[in-house]
């Protein structure tokens, strides 16, 4: 699993290992940082972040997290 880079309490899922191989993780900070692999990457960083790491595997599912969510993280 590609990491964010910001320690964040992750939930377990019933097929976690499968997720894990297949998840893309990127933060939103309390500030309102977008970070992907230890790096600010900006709102505008993230198409190309998840088109790169998914190149050539077929269809991708998006599964945001709520606002309200995200602030508690």
């Amino acid at each position: 699993m590609e990491e964010t880079g910001v320690d964040v309490d992750k939930p377990q899922a019933a097929a976690a290992s499968m997720l894990e191989k297949n998840s893309i993780l990127i933060a939103i900070t309390g500030e309102g940082r977008v970070v992907y692999g230890g790096r600010e990457v900006g709102v505008s960083g993230v198409r190309a972040v998840v088109r790169r790491l998914n190149e050539g595997k077929g269809k991708m599912m998006f599964f945001p997290l709520s606002y309200r969510l995200i602030k508690r993280l």
